[in-house]
Order: C-alpha cells, then structure tokens, then sequence
C-alpha cells in the first residue's frame, strides 16, 4: 500500500504545467510553415489559431503566440535528495508576425529557448 502511495504521489507530481497556443509546441513546424510564399492574416490564423496578442509596432499589425512549458523532476520534491538532482526545466516559444497594410505576412520571428527553471534571461 505505501509503495503505491509512493507511486502515485511522484506520478502527479512529476507533471508538467502549460500555457498558450499548442500549435505553436513544435517551432520546427512553425518555421516550415510560415516559410511558405503568400501567407496573410487568414492564413496565419487558420494555422495558428487566434494570437495571444496583437499589438501595432511601428505602424504595422504583429501578432504574437506562445506557447510555455515547465516540466517538474519529481525528485526535487524529496527533502534533501531534491538537492543532488537536476532543477525542474522549461520550453518557451514564440512566434511574432508582422503583417504589411494589406494583411500579408511581411515578417516573421519564431523564437525558442529551453533550460533550467527559473529561466535567467527572457527574450
């Protein structure tokens, strides 16, 4: 019975915790996709769905998603082991589209970042 408690409570606490724009997971696939020819804002929404936020910059239409992951090492959570195992760890990605006057895509940015949680830098 306690080996099965044990289980269990390093099952739930080795989940991960997201947010944002799953289609924005795998930046490999936003790159190729958005390096198509002749992308404009219906398109871009169609594969993205809706933007995190939208925002104007320098007189022109940006969208942004994102997509934030942070993955637990259920390890961290025993006292005084968590000491000697690696620190939780987190995906960051972003995808900014700048669209011309007419809604075409003119620009885009796909960042990503992983590492160690907390993150010491941000974009």
């Amino acid at each position: 019975m306690k080996k099965t408690a044990l289980l269990l409570t390093a099952f739930l606490l080795s989940s991960c915790m997201s947010t944002g724009s799953e289609r924005v997971k795998d930046i490999d696939f936003v790159r190729e996709t958005m390096g198509y020819y002749g992308l404009n804002k219906q398109s871009v929404e169609g594969l993205f769905g809706m933007p995190s936020s939208a925002f104007v910059k320098d007189g022109k239409e940006v969208y942004e998603y994102k997509y934030i992951s942070v993955y637990n090492n259920p390890a961290s959570y025993i006292p005084f082991v968590g000491l000697f195992f690696a620190p939780d760890k987190y995906l960051a990605n972003y995808l900014y589209v700048t669209f011309d006057r007419f809604g075409n895509v003119e620009t885009y940015e796909a960042l990503s970042d992983t590492g160690d949680y907390p993150p010491e830098k941000a974009f």
